[in-house]
């Protein structure tokens, strides 16, 4: 019978890169975009592109397989990806969660949901909000650096089909995750080359200028420095109109800035028990990075 694969995630953790990489398997027929079909509102009404994706790598003797991020935090993926997709593979890479929280924000910030401020500011400000059960794309930044309930939730629902890497061990140690994920596909390992580096962050203030403009015309700040969107729809399409602009024109730049060290450690403290749980729940000590990161 044959397999297929599921990227499911983490955001901004090389799954996009990843993706590029076992797509070069002659047997792994990687579908060509993001497949959102399987979440709300789009389900079941766009399933029939997931099928029709299934039916011809399955037919051409290939392991039909897709990537979607947000699958790992969803909950109700679980069940539509094991209707629709052939006894599925899902595979998950982890990043460092502090370094994940500040490269989603650069990423929501560049797709206008955040405005382009300077991190320390803005994650401090998002925290201010943060629940664990809130909801929205403001909430993502943080809440999806909180990897263990989703982790658990998956590990129940695909046992040994389920595969998590951190993002350090992909890195380094390339074929050796591959061939493990091709090891569980029962297809034969090949050297598909070095990781490429896909999807990459622009961490520059300084060189997201339409971003920065975009902010300024399509949020406003309260005295205490909070911000939120501009109740005047014309400003809020003239921002978004610079935001994407600014996707078109800013390359990827320059590594992670570093978050001020009051608000590191209060994401920290937000993140580290959660961290805990995971190591728990996968049965193996964190990165020694993740530990230095957590203060763990």
């Amino acid at each position: 019978m044959t397999r297929s694969l599921v990227l499911a995630g983490a955001q901004k953790s090389s799954s996009t890169s990843l993706a590029e990489l076992l797509g070069r398997h002659p047997l792994v027929c990687m579908a060509q975009r993001e497949v959102v079909a399987f979440e709300d509102p789009y389900y079941p009404d766009s399933i029939a592109e997931v099928l029709a994706h299934v039916e011809a790598s399955a037919g051409g003797g290939s392991v039909p397989a897709l990537k979607r991020p947000e699958l790992l935090y969803r909950e109700e993926s679980v069940e539509r990806v094991r209707r629709h997709m052939p006894d599925p593979v899902v595979v998950v890479v982890l990043r460092e969660p502090v370094a994940r929280t500040v490269s989603a924000y650069y990423h929501y910030l560049r797709y206008g949901v955040l405005p382009a401020i300077d991190p320390s500011v803005g994650i401090d400000g998002l925290l201010d909000e943060f629940r664990e059960d809130s909801v929205g794309a403001r909430s993502q930044v943080i809440g999806y650096s909180l990897y263990s309930h989703p982790v658990i939730r998956l590990q129940k629902a695909f046992g040994q089909n389920f595969l998590v890497f951190f993002q350090e061990e992909l890195h380094s140690d390339t074929a050796a995750c591959t061939s493990e994920i091709f090891r569980v596909l029962k297809i034969d390992p090949i050297h598909l080359g070095p990781l490429p580096r896909a999807n990459a962050g622009n961490y520059s203030l300084r060189r997201l200028r339409p971003s920065r403009l975009g902010g300024r015309i399509a949020y406003d700040f309260d005295t205490d420095g909070r911000f939120f969107v501009t109740p005047r729809p014309a400003r809020r399409l003239t921002g978004q109109a610079l935001f994407a602009l600014d996707r078109l024109l800013s390359p990827p730049s320059g590594p992670p800035p570093q978050l001020d060290a009051s608000v590191r450690r209060r994401l920290a403290g937000v993140l580290a028990a959660d961290a805990r749980r995971l190591s728990d729940a996968l049965g193996r000590p964190l990165p020694p990075a993740w530990a230095a990161s957590l203060g763990l």
